[in-house]
């Protein structure tokens, strides 16, 4: 009995429709894995809590600071959604409260209160949060939409859920609410 060894040499494409067909699936191999890797790239996101202790998220991107609500003014003027100002980096900034912003319900200030600083677009708000929770890894896949919308005060703030248990909030559609400008009448 004659074992016949084939060397990997003679596994090789020879004719130029094999090398051709060896080029292509390799091509098409290695477009999908970049495309897998680009659309599972790790992001972060601060989780906090607000309302009743529900978690929510905001990205990391976005967010500039957090400070202690210690120097926040309340003014009679302002609109229910806004908690009050407070001077930071040498301008007035104005502080959304976060439960209403979700509920239509107003935060109770205490020793966990925090107020997170989103910069968008050269503009800063700041968000008064219950509690802040941790930093968060997910990736885009991780995010999905609901049936049922949990914010009531305005629906477009809410971009998804993350681990079906965190609220991730559409921090862009609450800067470019026309609703929350502050207008300054005289």
């Amino acid at each position: 009995m004659t074992d016949k060894w084939l060397k990997a040499v003679d596994l090789m494409p020879t004719t130029s429709q094999e090398l051709e067909l060896l080029r292509s699936r390799a091509e098409k191999l290695a477009e999908a894995q970049s495309i897998g890797q680009k659309a599972e790239k790790q992001q972060h996101y601060l989780q906090f809590r607000l309302n009743n202790n529900a978690l929510y998220g905001a990205p990391q991107t976005m967010l500039d600071e957090v400070i202690y609500p210690l120097h926040l003014v309340s003014l009679a003027w302002l609109p229910a959604f806004v908690t009050g100002v407070i001077p930071w980096k040498g301008m007035i900034l104005s502080v959304l409260d976060g439960n209403y912003l979700c509920s239509q319900q107003a935060s109770v200030i205490n020793e966990q209160s925090r107020i997170i600083v989103l910069t968008h677009q050269e503009q800063s708000i700041g968000i008064l949060v219950n509690e802040l929770c941790n930093f968060v890894g997910y990736r885009d896949s991780q995010l999905k939409t609901s049936l049922q919308n949990p914010l009531t005060f305005n629906g477009n703030y809410f971009l998804g859920l993350v681990d079906y248990s965190v609220i991730f909030l559409n921090v862009e559609a609450i800067f470019n609410d026309p609703n929350l400008k502050i207008v300054h009448q005289q």
